[in-house]
């Protein structure tokens, strides 16, 4: 498969992980010094968690796909993606 095609299937993968991270680090700053310390720390949990959906994303624009699609980095971005909206549910029934 050519590079261009890899890094057109990543971008999806980079650029919504990219949308979750970048709105969630502009609400962990606008809130910051209104939200309790658990709030903080689950917030913080989340903006882990999106960073590395970001750098699964992008490593999985970057790896010859010789054997295939990385069908296990695909799947491990999409439960941590699937895991921080979970965490970002729990986080509004905790305010």
């Amino acid at each position: 498969m050519s590079r261009f095609v890899r890094w057109q299937i990543a971008s999806v993968f980079i650029v919504f992980s990219g949308l979750a991270l970048g709105l969630t680090v502009l609400g962990a700053l606008a809130y910051w010094s209104g939200d309790s310390p658990l709030v903080r720390t689950i917030t913080a949990f989340m903006c882990l968690l999106f960073a590395s959906c970001v750098g699964l994303g992008i490593s999985i624009g970057a790896t010859n796909w010789d054997d295939g699609f990385p069908w296990r980095r695909a799947l491990t971005l999409l439960l941590f993606l699937v895991l921080g909206f979970g965490v970002g549910w729990a986080r509004s029934a905790v305010a």
